[in-house]
């Protein structure tokens, strides 16, 4: 038997920053220089998005190290005090037990600037008078890296969204991935297999992982050979084995079979 894996259109997307979306930080209160991670997903539980707020909140602590003061970001942008980290939200809210209104004050006892807002972005751009609406597609040229901490997927769109915007991904390693993506041989700050629901309904994952994590993180946003060799080397992949270019030889293979 043949299993056709899912799809994207890598050929047909190009996201770029463009003057349509050139004001996106702006109009968001985000400085040039400040680091965004995106979370591009539905707000709901499996998503366990509590996990990329702890994953920001240690690295926002780590950055702090006078070290990385005055040192360039993998685009060329400078780090210095003013610097913030900002995780994005723009799933809509679909979670139980007012799942989003726990991740609120959950990132605001970690102190991290997340913004959550299910109207932020849309499936086309659109300009309704003053107001100005983006598309997903703007707010990934936006994102310096991608949080996909689900521990429960059917597949995972999202990771090839990230692939597609050559961005680097922030991955729990859910059981479909372990099985069906993962052999592919991506590069991914990986959140580890494991993860435990506290009494509260949220995720935890170990520390000593949430550290590994974060290190490598910091390796992405600071060296900007790493940041780009490995997301040419996924975007590659993707477009090898998860395009539909792909697609349409494994649908040949079977038709001639």
């Amino acid at each position: 038997s043949v299993v056709t894996p899912n799809v994207f259109d890598f050929a047909a997307q190009d996201w770029r920053l463009d003057d349509f979306n050139e004001d996106f930080r702006v109009r968001l209160g985000i400085k040039l220089n400040d680091i965004v991670f995106l979370q591009a997903t539905r707000v709901v539980n499996r998503k366990a998005i509590e996990l990329a707020i702890d994953l920001v909140s240690k690295l926002s602590n780590a950055l702090k190290s006078k070290e990385l003061i005055g040192k360039r970001l993998y685009d060329g942008r400078k780090y210095n005090e003013n610097t913030q980290v900002f995780l994005l939200v723009v799933g809509l809210h679909e979670g139980t037990d007012n799942y989003h209104k726990k991740l609120i004050e959950y990132a605001k006892n970690k102190n991290i600037n997340m913004m959550m807002d299910p109207t932020l972005v849309g499936h086309t751009r659109k300009i309704d008078g003053s107001k100005k609406s983006y598309s997903l597609w703007d707010a990934y040229v936006h994102a310096d890296i991608i949080t996909y901490p689900s521990v429960y997927e059917g597949w995972g769109n999202q990771f090839l969204e990230g692939i597609c915007a050559r961005k680097p991904l922030v991955v729990f390693e859910y059981s479909v991935f372990k099985e069906d993506i993962k052999k592919y041989d991506f590069d991914y700050i990986s959140l580890g297999d494991d993860a435990k629901m506290n009494e509260n309904g949220l995720y935890t994952i170990r520390g000593s992982t949430l550290d590994t994590a974060v290190d490598k993180t910091i390796m992405y946003l600071f060296d900007s050979k790493k940041y780009k060799s490995s997301t040419h080397k996924n975007h590659c992949i993707g477009v090898r084995y998860f395009s539909l270019q792909a697609l349409k030889s494994i649908l040949e293979q079977v038709i001639s079979t």
